[in-house]
């Protein structure tokens, strides 16, 4: 609905936006704002259909974003947390190149569920090394993985577009419940819930628009 010269000034002036107020929250913020911009445009404009690079840049898109709101408050290990996010997107970019056409997905339903199952070890080593100190935390991220694990390997059986959409649907909502797993480890409980409530106007945005 709009031609390419719109969408290169609307894309400019949005990623300029994000610099512009990155700068302005200090000079840490703006400096990790840098390369993520890179991977911005690295994923849309050159190697989002690659089968491996694509989900590794999608994940420093992750990576990257994470880092910069925490490097405001910077603590000891605060550049390791945002791995959590970014090895969860890794695995999730590798199940959505199959969304569109579904069928045998062997090696993406693997990356996936290997990538998911990661994020729990990943968790429970930062958490050896005191960097999350919260104690029942790693469980929380146990549960987190071994749930989403399970809704990804029943397309091994059921493996239709709808049905890879749907599980994709379910994925990328869950970027929520693995902040508050993430949360649970630093914070008393009611931050948890208080991020548990984004629920809410998440399920409403995805009745707006289709989030894969």
């Amino acid at each position: 609905r709009i031609t390419k010269r719109e969408a290169l000034f609307i894309g400019i002036g949005l990623i300029g936006s994000g610099a512009f107020f990155a700068f302005l929250a200090g000079s840490a913020p703006f400096l990790i704002s840098l390369p993520l911009i890179i991977s911005i445009l690295l994923y849309d404009g050159a190697v989002k259909d690659f089968p491996v690079i694509g989900p590794l840049i999608m994940a420093s898109c992750r990576y990257f974003n994470f880092m910069m709101g925490l490097s405001i408050g910077a603590f000891e290990g605060w550049q390791f947390i945002p791995l959590i996010t970014g090895v969860y997107i890794f695995g999730v970019t590798i199940l959505s190149q199959k969304e569109v056409q579904g069928g045998k997905a062997l090696w993406h339903l693997a990356g996936c569920s290997l990538a998911i199952g990661a994020v729990s070890l990943l968790y429970y080593l930062l958490w050896l090394l005191q960097i999350i100190p919260g104690a029942l935390a790693p469980l929380a991220a146990i549960i987190f993985s071994m749930v989403l694990a399970d809704r990804i390997l029943s397309l091994l059986t059921r493996s239709t577009p709808g049905d890879f959409q749907k599980t994709m649907k379910q994925l990328l909502l869950s970027i929520i419940l693995l902040d508050t797993v993430i949360a649970s480890g630093f914070a008393p409980l009611y931050y948890s819930v208080l991020i548990l409530l984004l629920y809410f106007p998440a399920f409403l945005s995805v009745r707006l628009f289709k989030v894969t």
